[in-house]
């Protein structure tokens, strides 16, 4: 890895938190919840001085990331509408179990 990717930029676009946390904590050279370093860390030169911002804040203590939409309330969504009116639903979502996680 050549030293010409040292000072540049990082945007984070991926909506979904699993594997994107993974990828923001070896690029900011975040500890994970034990405090430890992510062992690939030890392995693969890490870029220094990037700039770093998330589509989304990832993970709620990752205040030192800026993020181009911080989080929103959502009230008053569908569901919940629908629930107020008596109106039966059916949620479904799918479950991946084929990814590793992070806290």
């Amino acid at each position: 890895m050549s030293d010409e990717i040292d000072d540049d930029t990082l945007i984070f676009f991926n909506y979904r938190a699993d594997r994107i946390r993974q990828i923001v904590c070896i690029f900011a050279k975040l500890k994970d919840n034990s405090g430890n370093i992510p062992p690939i860390m030890e392995e693969v030169r890490v870029p220094e001085n990037i700039s770093i911002t998330s589509m989304s804040k990832y993970k709620p203590d990752w205040d030192s990331i800026p993020v181009i939409f911080p989080p929103q309330h959502m009230g008053n969504v569908l569901a919940e509408w629908l629930s107020k009116q008596n109106i039966p639903q059916s949620h479904i979502a799918e479950t991946v179990f084929d990814f590793i996680p992070v806290d």
